[in-house]
């Protein structure tokens, strides 16, 4: 009788769990040539759409990389909250992120590079077009790489009204 019990728990775990994972896979075998890599903010960034400022969009940075992505034994690449990056460039805002699409690739960059990783609130609908109903969250591309390092990275967050 336990056993029955035990296979219509696990059966309904399986069934009826939502999980999603992905992992990056490029073509091109590029990753960070420096393990230490800083992540900003833009100071340009409004994020009223996505309802966070920057400043608490920062903060959720900096916790994030501590309470999570640093604690992960198996990786050597550690991030660090840079803070705010001064700018006063619009195309993290309203930029698209791929210059030409064909095939599944992306020619980049549109949105300005600096070293490391800059997260925006984006809200040009061409980052997000597999789903005009704006349910994707936030997208990313490397959008510096030198030889097979990774320069700059951006992630926009999708600050388009629902």
């Amino acid at each position: 009788m336990n056993i029955f019990f035990t296979k219509i728990f696990l059966i309904t775990l399986f069934y009826t769990a939502h999980s999603f994972a992905f992992t990056l896979n490029n073509n091109i075998s590029a990753g960070f040539s420096d393990p230490n890599v800083p992540v900003y903010v833009t100071s340009n960034s409004t994020c009223l759409n996505a309802q966070v400022s920057k400043e608490e969009l920062s903060q959720m940075v900096g916790e994030a990389i501590h309470n999570f992505w640093n604690r992960v034994p198996t990786s050597t690449l550690k991030l660090s909250n840079a803070g705010i990056l001064s700018t006063s460039n619009d195309d993290y805002l309203d930029g698209h992120l791929c210059s030409t699409q064909s095939g599944g690739s992306c020619t980049p960059p549109l949105v300005p590079t600096a070293n490391g990783i800059v997260i925006a609130c984006n809200d040009n609908q061409l980052n997000y077009q597999n789903n005009p109903n704006s349910s994707i969250l936030a997208v990313t591309l490397p959008n510096s790489i030198s030889g097979g390092s990774i320069v700059s990275s951006v992630i926009v967050i999708n600050n388009m009204a629902a």
